[in-house]
């Protein structure tokens, strides 16, 4: 079920291996350092390892086939660039050395123990032959896992004279290297092997010389004991049933992203039967329990290709990654396509995705991974990367409604348009409508309502009054954001108004979605205010007085202040300003600078309407008068004492003892605990890193400075940590900065909360300009009853 609706319950029956490979890590050594396996090729002959020669390994290439099979372990196999990357499938490859195959069978049990499948006895399943030559791509991206069974991939690097080739497996996005013994220089002498999830995402580097050959062999569950490892109960069956109805019955929608690969000539042969992996059993699952419910309640399933692609720094966490995700063409269970080949918008939330393995979004997409596109600059923080994710997904649709996601397949994603066009029967457009009010109620709409807004009232209008059309047009598009969005929101809007049959319908229940958005309203009031409709004006008005939403951070900003305040200020009802007032008060004097500037702005500019309405609008001068002169207080008590080197903020989640010492009123402190002088000089290291501004700015931006020294040997290694003075002068140069100014502020909304004229502030600013800059710091200083900045910002920043 999707994740924010599974029990524990269900999540375990879908959760068969998931708990043997966290985070994909890899493992490997040595398969025996005195067997090699007598490799016999096909057409070709036996093979001498190690293989050094040149000639024999040109050979050999020769004999490789570069034509990558359907559904190859290799992506963009089309490329020019994987001409380097041969390979021979398991039926062209004998061994000779019946120690070969006694080796692998005494590999097994190792395997299975390092897996905790103690005395399971795994199959080891050859699959292929790669060959890697010297000039290929940086990175080879590979895919293993393509047999039914198969949960882990064993590679085995056979002996040859060569350099790279090593194999990169990624733990999120952290990159975990296997080098199959060139550190140790053995690569030529003996056997090498890895052993990695089947979902691991991984590449191998460059081979820069020589040639590298690898044995692929898949892990998989013991033969007979597949189908009894997914076998399906009764009672978990009967409570998915129960939970699809729910679901079914909320017309929610949710997807599933396959592990495995999925080919229609699979679906085809067998159905969803031909699904692999532990897939197919969850898929299964879902049928079997889908099956049981009555026929206006089930689900019809599809199989898709989505692209995924993510786009983030590369210090970035994954769950912070900007994600966009395309879903290419459906094809039934049953292999037959949906027709259309359009692309289709991702229809699906977090809340949507089906997690029985309950990870986070970016590990379920984790696999058949591609970075597609790298930018680099001389700040990690700046540098971007976009990585695409291909996956099969199981789209899980509600089967009453299923019409409509095959026509956005077939390309109508504006059919209503067209449906419109065909002038409908009354009974089919209310059913059409019908159908797009349920599915509006989703979290996510399944097709933007923009699409059909901006023709419906028009058709309505056109036809004869029916009452029961205006309440659906209502309930359909029943928010602010949605009635006036599009170029024809307001138009649409006045046509409304002046059609009083309509009108009466609609009028309340769209006076309820502008009170829930006082943003929207704002704007639209402003385009009332060049456009003449009263009835439409009026009701705006009515939805400020009786709006109940608090001002968002939206209405906040400086674009939008201008137009609150000019409608506040050109409407001819005061209950509009006074509401707006009452609002933003609401929000407290932090949150009024912008506000404050744009009524500053009104009060130059407009001064006779401005002094129309000065009493209401004083009391947000002196809201946020109260909260500079506490911010002032504050920013006037100076750091002394030992509290200088009090870092309070600072923030080192890198070594939590750094951070405490940190925070401490502690001068310096002395770390212990390390094993090696090697782990206390990595620490200094993280502290010189750290310590060091950005090149983009001119001093650091964190909120300490300190010194770093390793000493001592062995366990009896150490760290002295040392605070400077750095951060201690540059907080007290922001408290000035800081000061000077919140006083100016005050000092500009002093004459305003005074009720002073704007051409009485004009004639002292005059006066002001031949004054020196010193006497206006001054004077700035006085007003506020405290000394001048100037005067503080002269003095010398003490430290103890």
């Amino acid at each position: 079920m999707p994740s924010s609706q599974v029990s524990d319950k269900d999540a375990e029956a879908f959760d068969y291996t998931s708990d043997h490979f966290d985070d994909h890590i890899i493992y490997g050594g040595w398969v025996d350092s005195d067997t090699l396996p007598g490799l016999t090729i096909q057409d070709h002959g036996p093979v001498t390892l190690p293989l050094v020669d040149k000639t024999e390994a040109d050979r050999l290439a020769a004999r490789c086939s570069s034509e990558l099979r359907e559904c190859s372990s290799f992506d963009d196999s089309s490329e020019p660039s994987l001409q380097n990357l041969l390979q021979l499938e398991a039926s062209e490859i004998a061994f000779s050395n019946p120690a070969w195959k006694a080796g692998l069978a005494r590999l097994a049990p190792v395997i299975a123990e390092h897996l905790a499948f103690p005395g399971v006895e795994l199959v080891l399943d050859l699959q292929q032959l790669l060959l890697f030559s010297a000039g290929g791509p940086s990175q080879q991206l590979c895919e293993f896992g393509s047999v039914d069974g198969q949960f882990a991939t064993l590679i085995v690097q056979l002996p040859s004279a060569h350099n790279g080739g090593h194999l990169i497996v990624y733990e999120d996005t952290s990159p975990v290297v296997h080098d199959f013994g060139a550190s140790a220089g053995t690569t030529q002498y003996a056997c090498h092997y890895a052993v990695l999830d089947v979902k691991a995402e991984s590449e191998f580097t460059r081979v820069t010389e020589g040639v590298q050959l690898l044995l692929v062999y898949a892990i998989c569950w013991p033969r007979g004991s597949v189908q009894t490892a997914y076998s399906f109960e009764e009672g978990i069956r009967t409570a998915m049933a129960a939970r699809l109805g729910q679901l079914s019955d909320q017309e929610r929608r949710f997807c599933y992203l396959l592990d495995e690969k999925c080919e229609r000539h699979d679906l085809l042969r067998l159905g969803p039967a031909g699904i692999r992996g532990i897939d197919r059993h969850r898929v299964l699952s879902l049928c079997a329990a889908n099956d049981s419910l009555p026929k206006d309640r089930r689900y019809a399933f599809f199989i898709a290709k989505a692209d995924c692609s993510d786009e983030c720094s590369w210090t970035s966490s994954p769950e912070f990654w900007s994600r966009s995700v395309i879903v290419g063409r459906l094809i039934k269970l049953n292999g037959e396509p949906v027709p259309g080949t359009d692309p289709l918008p991702y229809f699906f939330g977090d809340q949507d995705v089906l997690n029985p393995q309950r990870v986070s979004l970016a590990s379920l997409w984790h696999g058949r991974r591609r970075t597609a596109y790298s930018q680099y600059y001389n700040e990690p923080e700046l540098s971007a990367k976009e990585v695409r994710y291909h996956k099969r997904i199981l789209i899980a649709w509600p089967a009453r409604s299923v019409e409509l996601l095959q026509s956005a397949c077939r390309g109508e994603m504006s059919s209503n348009l067209r449906l419109l066009a065909t002038k409908p029967s009354l009974v089919r457009l209310v059913e059409q409508l019908n159908h797009l009010k349920t599915l509006s109620k989703l979290d996510r709409r399944p097709f933007p309502a923009s699409l059909f807004r901006q023709e419906l009232p028009t058709e309505l209008l056109s036809r004869p009054f029916r009452r029961e059309l205006f309440v659906l047009f209502t309930e359909l598009f029943e928010t602010a954001e949605d009635l006036l969005d599009g170029s024809t929101g307001w138009s649409d809007l006045v046509s409304l108004s002046q059609a009083p049959k309509a009108w009466k319908v609609v009028e309340i229940p769209i006076l309820q979605g502008f009170t829930k958005d006082l943003y929207t309203t704002v704007r639209a009031l402003a385009i009332s205010l060049r456009e003449d409709s009263p009835a439409v004006q009026s009701l705006l008005v009515t939805a400020v007085v009786q709006g109940t939403q608090p001002v968002g951070a939206r209405l906040l900003e400086s674009p939008t202040q201008r137009k609150v305040w000019r409608v506040a200020l050109a409407l001819p009802e005061l209950a509009v300003c006074k509401r707006l007032v009452e609002r933003h008060l609401e929000c407290g004097g932090a949150a009024l600078k912008s506000c404050i500037v744009e009524l500053l702005k009104a009060r130059e500019e407009q001064p006779e309407v401005y002094a129309a309405r000065q009493g209401l609008l004083k009391p947000l001068f002196q809201c946020r008068r109260a909260w500079l002169q506490g911010e002032h207080a504050k920013a006037s008590q100076a750091i002394e004492g030992e509290e200088v080197w009090r870092f309070s903020s600072a923030s080192f989640q890198r070594h939590l003892g750094v951070q405490a010492f940190l925070r401490s009123a502690e001068r310096t402190a002395v770390l212990r605990g390390f094993s090696t002088q090697r782990s206390a000089r990595k620490l200094v290291k993280t502290c010189v890193e750290e310590n060091t501004a950005p090149s983009w700015s001119p001093e650091p931006s964190e909120a300490f400075s300190f010194t770093a020294r390793a000493g001592g040997r062995g366990a009896s290694s150490y760290v002295l940590l040392t605070k400077t003075d750095e951060y201690p002068q540059r907080r007290e140069r922001k408290r000035l900065e800081q000061l000077e100014a919140l006083e100016q502020e005050l000092a500009k909304l002093a004459p305003v909360i005074a009720g002073e004229g704007i051409e009485a502030q004009r004639e002292p600013r005059r006066a002001d300009v031949s004054t020196d800059v010193k006497g206006q710091h001054k004077a700035s200083g006085t007003s506020n009853g405290s000394p001048s900045a100037e005067s503080r910002r002269s003095k010398r920043v003490k430290t103890a």
